[in-house]
């Protein structure tokens, strides 16, 4: 019997707009603009001075429907105008990434998120897997309605 399972989920959008605007939003401006994304997010802090690159970390705390979580995360790929990732360093273990298409003046941004899950949260799985489904779709979607297409 496996103590750990992983829930995973991938959505995409496609913006309106060229992918240097696309990224300019969503990586550069990460620390400033995430929660405007994600609003369960209430608290996002960088924790190493610099620009955002491989290596640099942070943390987050979040509100998920009264449950309040914290976290602190490293970026662990990072490729100007192709991708961003994220792990967790904490618990709960997670990987994000970010990735960007450009298509003539439109981007496709696909989101992919990775959550293990300890057993102690196993029960509680498929509820799990249909909140982060519905967080990442709205959170893809918020995106596009944020940079206006």
């Amino acid at each position: 019997m496996s103590l750990q399972t992983t829930i995973q989920a991938e959505v995409s959008v496609l913006i309106d707009r060229p992918c240097q605007v696309v990224c300019q939003f969503v990586v550069d401006d990460f620390f400033e603009n995430y929660p405007r994304w994600s609003p369960e997010v209430t608290l996002l802090e960088k924790t190493t001075p610099g620009p955002l690159r491989v290596g640099t970390t942070g943390r987050q705390v979040r509100n998920d429907a009264g449950y309040i979580t914290e976290s602190s995360f490293r970026v662990t790929a990072y490729e100007p105008q192709r991708q961003i990732a994220f792990t967790s360093t904490t618990d709960p273990r997670y990987h994000v990434r970010y990735t960007f298409l450009e298509t003539g003046q439109m981007t496709r941004v696909t989101f992919s998120f990775e959550l293990t899950l300890t057993w102690l949260l196993k029960p509680f799985e498929k509820i799990i897997a249909r909140t982060i489904s519905d967080q990442s779709r709205r959170m893809v979607n918020n995106i596009g309605a944020l940079l206006g297409g």
